[in-house]
Protein backbone atom coordinates (compact mmCIF):
# COMPACT_ATOMS: atom_id res chain seq x y z
CA UNK A 1 0.00 0.00 0.00
CA UNK A 2 2.78 2.41 0.95
CA UNK A 3 4.75 1.53 -2.19
CA UNK A 4 1.68 2.25 -4.36
CA UNK A 5 1.24 5.62 -2.61
CA UNK A 6 4.93 6.47 -3.16
CA UNK A 7 4.68 5.47 -6.82
CA UNK A 8 1.62 7.77 -7.27
CA UNK A 9 3.48 10.55 -5.47
CA UNK A 10 6.41 10.05 -7.84
CA UNK A 11 4.11 10.28 -10.89
CA UNK A 12 2.53 13.46 -9.49
CA UNK A 13 5.97 14.97 -8.91
CA UNK A 14 6.99 14.17 -12.49
CA UNK A 15 3.75 15.66 -13.84
CA UNK A 16 4.21 18.84 -11.77
CA UNK A 17 7.82 19.13 -12.95
CA UNK A 18 6.80 18.81 -16.60
CA UNK A 19 3.96 21.32 -16.19
CA UNK A 20 6.30 23.78 -14.49
CA UNK A 21 8.89 23.41 -17.24
CA UNK A 22 6.28 23.94 -19.96
CA UNK A 23 4.96 27.01 -18.13
CA UNK A 24 8.37 28.65 -17.82
CA UNK A 25 9.42 27.77 -21.35
CA UNK A 26 6.08 29.07 -22.64
CA UNK A 27 6.43 32.35 -20.70
CA UNK A 28 8.56 34.01 -23.33
CA UNK A 29 8.77 37.73 -22.68
CA UNK A 30 8.13 38.40 -26.36
CA UNK A 31 10.36 40.04 -28.94
CA UNK A 32 13.33 42.06 -27.77
CA UNK A 33 12.68 45.78 -27.54
CA UNK A 34 15.03 48.71 -27.90
CA UNK A 35 15.42 51.15 -25.03
CA UNK A 36 14.96 54.74 -26.16
CA UNK A 37 15.82 57.76 -24.04
CA UNK A 38 16.74 61.38 -24.45
CA UNK A 39 15.78 64.99 -23.95
CA UNK A 40 12.75 66.90 -25.20
CA UNK A 41 12.73 70.67 -25.42
CA UNK A 42 10.91 73.51 -27.14
CA UNK A 43 13.25 76.08 -28.69
CA UNK A 44 16.00 74.84 -26.37
CA UNK A 45 13.90 75.00 -23.18
CA UNK A 46 13.29 71.55 -21.55
CA UNK A 47 9.68 70.38 -21.24
CA UNK A 48 8.99 70.09 -17.51
CA UNK A 49 5.83 67.97 -17.73
CA UNK A 50 4.60 66.03 -20.74
CA UNK A 51 4.57 62.77 -22.63
CA UNK A 52 6.11 61.36 -25.79
CA UNK A 53 4.48 58.74 -28.01
CA UNK A 54 5.99 56.53 -30.70
CA UNK A 55 3.30 55.24 -33.08
CA UNK A 56 4.33 52.60 -35.65
CA UNK A 57 3.86 53.69 -39.26
CA UNK A 58 3.57 50.12 -40.59
CA UNK A 59 0.61 47.95 -39.64
CA UNK A 60 2.49 45.83 -37.09
CA UNK A 61 3.97 46.70 -33.74
CA UNK A 62 2.49 48.66 -30.90
CA UNK A 63 2.28 52.28 -29.84
CA UNK A 64 4.52 53.10 -26.91
CA UNK A 65 4.57 56.23 -24.81
CA UNK A 66 6.29 57.56 -21.74
CA UNK A 67 6.41 60.51 -19.39
CA UNK A 68 8.59 63.54 -19.97
CA UNK A 69 9.84 65.02 -16.69
CA UNK A 70 12.40 67.79 -16.40
CA UNK A 71 13.10 67.49 -20.13
CA UNK A 72 13.96 63.77 -19.95
CA UNK A 73 12.16 60.62 -21.17
CA UNK A 74 12.97 56.90 -21.18
CA UNK A 75 11.09 53.92 -22.59
CA UNK A 76 12.50 50.47 -21.85
CA UNK A 77 11.44 46.89 -21.20
CA UNK A 78 7.87 46.29 -22.32
CA UNK A 79 7.45 49.95 -23.28
CA UNK A 80 10.60 49.87 -25.45
CA UNK A 81 10.35 49.93 -29.24
CA UNK A 82 10.43 47.14 -31.78
CA UNK A 83 12.33 47.44 -35.05
CA UNK A 84 10.50 49.77 -37.43
CA UNK A 85 9.57 53.33 -38.32
CA UNK A 86 7.56 55.51 -35.93
CA UNK A 87 5.57 58.73 -35.93
CA UNK A 88 6.60 60.80 -32.90
CA UNK A 89 4.06 62.84 -30.92
CA UNK A 90 4.81 65.14 -27.99
CA UNK A 91 2.45 66.78 -25.49
CA UNK A 92 3.57 69.35 -22.94
CA UNK A 93 1.44 70.41 -19.98
CA UNK A 94 1.21 73.42 -17.70
CA UNK A 95 -1.21 74.37 -14.96
CA UNK A 96 -4.45 75.62 -16.48
CA UNK A 97 -5.63 79.15 -15.80
CA UNK A 98 -9.17 77.78 -15.39
CA UNK A 99 -9.28 75.44 -12.41
CA UNK A 100 -13.10 75.10 -12.57
CA UNK A 101 -14.98 71.79 -12.69
CA UNK A 102 -13.95 69.20 -15.24
CA UNK A 103 -16.43 69.06 -18.11
CA UNK A 104 -14.96 67.01 -20.98
CA UNK A 105 -11.48 65.79 -21.84
CA UNK A 106 -9.98 65.24 -25.26
CA UNK A 107 -7.41 62.95 -26.86
CA UNK A 108 -4.76 65.66 -26.71
CA UNK A 109 -5.51 66.56 -23.10
CA UNK A 110 -3.72 65.16 -20.06
CA UNK A 111 -5.51 62.72 -17.78
CA UNK A 112 -7.24 64.37 -14.84
CA UNK A 113 -7.82 62.93 -11.41
CA UNK A 114 -9.92 64.33 -8.59
CA UNK A 115 -7.81 66.49 -6.29
CA UNK A 116 -5.17 67.23 -8.94
CA UNK A 117 -4.78 70.61 -10.57
CA UNK A 118 -6.10 70.86 -14.11
CA UNK A 119 -3.43 71.11 -16.81
CA UNK A 120 -3.50 72.37 -20.38
CA UNK A 121 -1.58 70.87 -23.29
CA UNK A 122 0.11 73.91 -24.79
CA UNK A 123 2.05 72.65 -27.82
CA UNK A 124 0.70 73.23 -31.34
CA UNK A 125 -0.96 70.32 -33.20
CA UNK A 126 2.11 69.94 -35.43
CA UNK A 127 3.85 68.25 -32.47
CA UNK A 128 1.04 65.86 -31.46
CA UNK A 129 -2.36 65.29 -33.14
CA UNK A 130 -0.99 66.39 -36.56
CA UNK A 131 2.66 65.61 -35.90
CA UNK A 132 5.27 66.82 -38.36
CA UNK A 133 8.15 65.73 -36.12
CA UNK A 134 10.76 63.75 -38.03
CA UNK A 135 10.04 60.03 -38.36
CA UNK A 136 12.01 57.86 -35.95
CA UNK A 137 13.57 54.60 -37.14
CA UNK A 138 14.67 51.71 -34.93
CA UNK A 139 17.08 49.43 -36.78
CA UNK A 140 17.64 45.75 -36.12
CA UNK A 141 20.08 44.69 -33.45
CA UNK A 142 19.87 47.92 -31.44
CA UNK A 143 19.49 47.55 -27.68
CA UNK A 144 19.68 51.24 -26.73
CA UNK A 145 19.19 54.48 -28.62
CA UNK A 146 19.54 57.99 -27.29
CA UNK A 147 17.49 60.52 -29.25
CA UNK A 148 16.85 64.16 -28.37
CA UNK A 149 13.96 66.18 -29.77
CA UNK A 150 14.18 69.98 -29.87
CA UNK A 151 10.86 71.25 -31.15
CA UNK A 152 11.12 74.62 -32.90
Amino acid sequence: MLSRFLKQLQYCSIAIGIATTITFVGCNSGPATTEISGKVSVAGKPIDDGDITFQPLAGGGFTSSGKIANGQYRLSGESGLLEGEYLVKVNAYREAANQGPIIVGGQDMPPETAGMKRKDQYLPDKYNTKSTIEKFVVGSGKSKIEKDFDLK
